[in-house]
């Protein structure tokens, strides 16, 4: 009776410690995502490949994600969470491995997509299960608890990666992740409870939610966001080096910068969108956005004069993209939500695949311009990208004030 009370006036949340592995598995996926940006000229010289051919990889995690996790939601619906879990991180252990032993590009690109199925079969039933594992009144918390895994590797885990890599190599980075990973596997496999499934939702379900105009058209708007930022963060390395004197360990500090910088701006993000409105925050930050990746673009002007002019600008150029960029977030998941009320779990995941949509198309046009032009231009590109995304937004808009030629009620699912 006593836990019940202090459950229901939320002073105490229970199955923590599973919350927590989960949100171990969390950390692995993050940190695995973004620290190839880190390692990416390491990766070029072994492999004997170009930096944009490098940056594919990125690319195609990214892609393998966006397109596997709504189908694998639909596909993995009926299992118990224990095992799709733990078969989901074993699979991710295994991916980093043969990525860590690669002996060629092919080798590495394989395991690429190992690792990106396998994330994305961790990361919507990892919240799916937070969600089901507490009462109602602290499932926000939960939430963020998991959720936060993503956000700390940003901050720590990939410029942990970044160094491990730039002191030794780039496979003990992947080895680093491959670890954790089997720490969140063996936890979750012992640990996790019995969880109640959600109401399963077919693909047709989905997609035709997505194909609502209103709906349709913030879900490009993000997917052109991410592609802005990540054209040029995916090289951010290469970049570094070519227009300022920060390589090696120093790229370590860019990538605390931007980590830090991030997990500042994304509840920024969430306040605004609460005040002001998720329309105008999202305007606003894009606004910021498109800015600092133009200011990043005037670095070789400054480049000819001092190059550690150039770093100081760099760095805090990055700052600022962090922080206007995981602001977006936030602000666009309210808006989606927002068009869709009654499918907030489906415009959620829909939402979810956009974001790595956009980092495929991010990494895809950023390695297109580095064949045919320099790092110089990959500002410039990423700042048109912020100016698409705010067409998008105000066509959504608009379409989201007209008449909705479908019916607002979808079936309920997490």
């Amino acid at each position: 009776m006593n836990s019940r009370v202090r459950h229901e006036k939320g002073s105490a949340m229970p199955h923590r410690s599973v919350l927590l592995l989960l949100a171990v598995g969390a950390f692995a996926v993050g940190t695995d995502n973004f620290v190839i940006n880190g390692v990416l000229a390491q990766i070029s010289s072994s492999m004997e490949v170009s930096t944009a051919t490098a940056g594919q990889l990125i690319t195609l995690f990214a892609l393998v994600y966006a397109i596997s996790a709504p189908i694998l939601a639909v596909a993995l619906a009926r299992l118990p969470r224990r095992r799709v879990l733990t078969s989901a991180m074993a699979l991710f252990v295994l991916g980093n491995a043969l990525g860590a032993l690669a002996p060629n590009y092919g080798t590495i690109l394989f395991a690429r997509i190992l690792s990106a199925v396998a994330a994305a079969m961790y990361i919507g039933p990892a919240m799916a299960t937070a969600a089901g594992l507490v009462p109602v009144n602290v499932r926000g918390r939960a939430l963020a608890l998991v959720g936060g895994g993503l956000t700390v590797a940003t901050a720590l885990g990939v410029p942990s990666g970044t160094l491990i890599g730039a002191l030794g190599s780039w496979r003990w980075t992947l080895v680093l992740v491959s670890v954790v990973a089997a720490v969140a596997a063996v936890g979750i496999a012992v640990a996790l409870p019995a969880v109640p499934e959600p109401a399963a939702v077919s693909l047709i379900q989905r997609l035709g939610i997505a194909a609502r105009p209103a709906v349709l058209l913030g879900l490009l708007a993000n997917t052109s966001t991410v592609a802005g930022t990540f054209c040029l963060f995916t090289y951010i390395g290469p970049l570094a080096a070519n227009e300022t004197p920060i390589t090696g360990v120093g790229l370590t500090i860019v990538f605390l910068a931007w980590g830090f910088a991030a997990v500042i701006g994304n509840p920024i993000g969430g306040r605004c969108a609460d005040r002001f409105g998720a329309n105008r925050t999202l305007v606003a930050g894009l606004l910021v956005v498109a800015t600092a990746l133009s200011g990043i673009g005037l670095l070789t002007v400054i480049t000819e004069r001092t190059q550690w002019v150039s770093a100081a600008l760099l760095l805090l150029a990055v700052v600022v993209l962090s922080l206007s960029s995981w602001a977006l977030p936030p602000a666009q998941l309210h808006r989606m939500v927002g068009l869709a009320p009654a499918a907030a779990p489906i415009v959620s995941s829909l939402n979810s695949s956009a974001t790595y949509l956009g980092l495929a198309v991010g990494g895809a046009l950023g390695g297109l311009l580095l064949s045919v032009s320099s790092t110089s231009a990959l500002g410039w590109l990423g700042a048109t990208l912020q100016f698409v995304a705010i067409g998008f937004v105000a066509a959504s808009h608009r379409r989201a004030a007209a008449p909705a030629p479908f019916p607002a009620a979808v079936p309920a699912a997490r």
